[in-house]
């Protein structure tokens, strides 16, 4: 009887060593402290679990955790206990399965975003799922249950937070996108420090006669001879020619109407040496008359056109 008492311990402490130089093995490896954020912070929490178990001294579950370190030191994915070896009673197997069931897609989604709050989640449930196999400290298995519960309130909590800021983010990233494309359309507001407008034809000269675009003869003469001098001289960097019409005809037709006498000028001014690539031309047809008259009215002081110069 004494022989087997002395083999029996003998053994335990045999066993006790072998498991204690595993604990150390595993407690060296996990001293790397890998770069993956979550990596890190597990190898961490499977630390701190290791060693309270030690302190116990419970070598065996201290070994599975330092082992739980080690392979997250080296980056190995280390998922939630799967519970398969756990000799767990039948309803805490159901409890501890639901629980880890809303762990695993939850930690899918935030071990990048909140690397330390999703790794202090996971130990705690290996941390439960190790005290209720042991079932019979009550006290250690509240805590390691309400510390889980807790550290997976704070993962969502933190989790509905990140998703709000990330919807903020890209929803001001849109806004200033939109805002970019706005400015980017509209087009640069041009400055000149010099301005000059002309009536032309001046001193009640006609330009075009009635429905007519064609430059009159004698138009073409005083446009040579006194108003092209004035745009060589002035040398302008924008040239807008804007041509009227007065309220005969129909409004679409009118509108042409304008826009023809405008481009009519444009065509003798560049024949005479103007540059073209500086000349803008518009037609305001009845939407805008160079002087007010009442609706199908003649009048020739509306078949002019007006240039503005710009530099």
């Amino acid at each position: 009887m004494r022989f087997a008492t002395l083999t029996a311990a003998a053994m335990l402490a045999l066993l006790s060593g072998c498991s204690s130089a595993l604990y150390t093995q595993h407690m060296n490896a996990a001293q790397v402290t890998p770069t993956e954020a979550f990596a890190a912070s597990l190898r961490q929490e499977y630390i701190a679990l290791a060693e309270k178990e030690r302190a116990k001294p419970d070598f065996p579950d201290a070994t599975f955790f330092a082992a739980r370190a080690a392979q997250a030191a080296k980056g190995v994915a280390v998922l939630p206990d799967d519970l398969t070896e756990r000799g767990l009673l039948a309803e805490h197997r159901d409890e501890l399965g639901a629980a880890r069931a809303n762990l695993l897609p939850l930690l899918d989604q935030t071990r990048g975003q909140l690397p330390v709050q999703a790794a202090r989640a996971q130990a705690a449930f290996d941390c439960w799922a190790e005290e209720q196999e042991e079932n019979f400290q009550p006290d250690d298995i509240a805590a390691c249950r309400d510390t889980y519960l807790a550290a997976l309130a704070q993962l969502q909590n933190d989790y509905a937070a990140a998703l709000v800021a990330a919807a903020e983010a890209n929803r001001r990233a849109a806004e200033a996108a939109a805002l970019a494309a706005a400015q980017a359309a509209v087009p640069p507001v041009e400055t000149y420090t010099e301005v000059q407008t002309l009536a032309v034809p001046e001193n009640a000269k006609v330009l075009f006669e009635l429905g007519s675009a064609k430059l009159t003869a004698e138009a073409q003469t005083w446009l040579k001879e006194n108003f092209l001098p004035q745009v060589l001289t002035f040398a302008p960097e924008r040239m807008e020619i804007n041509g009227y019409t007065d309220t005969t005809g129909s409004a679409k037709f009118n509108e042409k109407l304008s826009l023809a006498r405008a481009e009519a000028v444009k065509a003798f001014l560049q024949a005479q040496g103007a540059t073209a690539s500086v000349i803008a031309t518009t037609g305001f047809g009845e939407n805008k008359l160079f002087v007010a008259t009442a609706d199908n009215v003649k009048e020739p002081a509306n078949r002019v056109v007006e240039v503005i110069l710009k530099k």
